[in-house]
């Protein structure tokens, strides 16, 4: 979530100044609506490249998707039984075994009382939905609110736009700003405005008719929607923590609005309950990490000697490439795995260069990391939740802090139990070492099943 080249914090502070968020629709603040798209462009534009993947999805796939959706809504609308839970999932699932997993999620399905009423709403990932998916029978597809809904916006865009006239027109004179806006980007806003709006009132008839009591979800910006409705319900909303935040994000920096942001932050570790998530620390639970639990992880998995698994993300991957490449020629006694991240990928150029050395090598990453990590003892890299993945689980973890990967660092305490690699040269010292099992549980504790149950489900 960090972006080089972009000062987060400063740039919520000139959003603050300038009132963004007290440009109210209905009581809601509709920056909010659009802020993670507006930062992340801004961010592509004064910031680094990076390697993405890129999605093509076929017409017929998107109108079975909206077909399927329809189909288990109507299903959904008569039944009258009262659905205590409803839970937003992840969008990125990953398969483990035959079923599909979203790791953050279903683990909660699995090891609480959160099972006996609950049903699942499933977000496409770049359009497609992975089947078949564990609580399959309970899960419905969220295509048709989110496609209906835009229509339903696209054409009574004119009037919305009429009636808020002087709100939208505030909003779009401030955030030039910030940057300076098409009209294409500001009919692309007021439709999304309008579409939020539309989505919180199908969602609030949905709650309404099975008496929801409570919405889990993954990642704010995506589902402020059904956090609206059910919070206009006397519901409550619980975040689920996604990803490893150590400082300013795009995501979460910024000021709590409880009309739209979640009521409760549910951690993974005891460690995070920092003010980066953008809520106040007393709204933030740790519950840990069913995930591990779930999985039933295997131990006794045999481990790659003289091995290094080299995790990547999107905005270094060329540095991680060149860095590879040149520990590939110093030492050709070890062996070298990249691990891309799950939206990352390499260019033609790339795949090329790697390709002509024998000792590297690409980790799967259909493979889930807990997964994969089972394999390997020593684990390098830079800002990444598989660092931390891997600590958890014993490994022998190293940071990067040299070049680029220096200007990218973070506050310190989170990198007590790493070891740090100054120098490219260091990486063998490091390899060298044999000390497994320095694992810290600040990160990912152990799922606490009864706390969940009395003080999430029954407080």
């Amino acid at each position: 979530m960090s972006n080089q080249g972009l000062n987060i914090k400063e740039l919520a502070d000139l959003e603050r100044s300038l009132g963004l968020d007290d440009l109210l629709i209905k009581g809601i603040p509709i920056w909010r609506i659009i802020r993670f798209r507006v930062r992340s462009k801004f961010a592509r534009k004064i910031g680094r490249p990076s390697n993405t993947k890129k999605t093509k999805l076929a017409l017929s796939t998107i109108l079975q998707n909206f077909v399927d959706s329809y189909r288990q809504f109507k299903r959904l609308k008569h039944q009258q039984t009262e659905i205590e839970n409803i839970v937003f999932a992840f969008p990125r699932l990953y398969k483990i075994r035959d079923s599909y997993v979203d790791k953050f999620t279903d683990p909660l399905i699995e090891l609480s009382d959160l099972k006996r009423s609950y049903i699942i709403f499933q977000r496409y990932h770049s359009g497609q939905h992975h089947e078949p998916r564990i609580h399959q029978d309970k899960t419905i597809k969220m295509d048709y609110i989110e496609l209906s809904s835009l229509l339903c916006a696209l054409v009574t865009l004119p009037l919305f736009a009429l009636r808020h006239w002087s709100i939208l027109r505030k909003l779009f004179r401030t955030l030039s700003c910030i940057d300076p806006t098409s009209i294409k980007e500001r009919i692309v806003h007021t439709l999304l405005i309008s579409s939020f709006f539309i989505q919180v009132k199908q969602y609030r008839k949905i709650f309404s008719l099975h008496k929801t009591k409570r919405v889990f979800i993954v990642d704010r910006a995506i589902f402020f929607a059904p956090s609206v409705a059910i919070k206009s319900l006397g519901g409550e909303v619980f975040e689920l923590q996604h990803g490893i935040t150590m400082g300013d994000t795009i995501l979460y920096t910024g000021d709590y609005r409880k009309e739209i942001d979640p009521d409760y932050f549910l951690s993974f570790g005891s460690i995070w309950t920092g003010p980066q998530f953008g809520i106040p620390k007393e709204r933030i639970k740790c519950i840990g990490w069913g995930y591990r639990e779930m999985l039933q992880i295997n131990q006794s998995t045999s481990v790659l000697d003289k091995t290094i698994l080299v995790i990547s993300t999107p905005q270094i991957t060329k540095e991680i490439v060149e860095l590879t490449v040149q520990w590939a020629q110093w030492w050709e006694h070890l062996q070298f795995h990249i691990r891309l991240h799950p939206q990352e990928e390499l260019s033609p150029q790339q795949e090329e260069l790697l390709g002509q050395y024998q000792n590297i090598q690409m980790s799967d990453t259909k493979i889930d990391s807990f997964i994969a990590l089972q394999s390997y003892s020593h684990v390098v890299g830079d800002i990444s939740s598989v660092l931390f993945e891997a600590l958890s689980m014993g490994k022998l973890v190293s940071k990067l802090n040299f070049g680029i990967f220096a200007s990218r660092s973070t506050p310190s305490q989170y990198y007590e139990d790493f070891f740090i690699i100054n120098t490219a040269k260091e990486l063998l010292s490091f390899a060298e070492q044999k000390d497994l099992n320095h694992h810290s549980d600040n990160f990912y504790t152990d799922f606490d099943a009864a706390y969940f149950n009395h003080q999430i489900l029954n407080k």
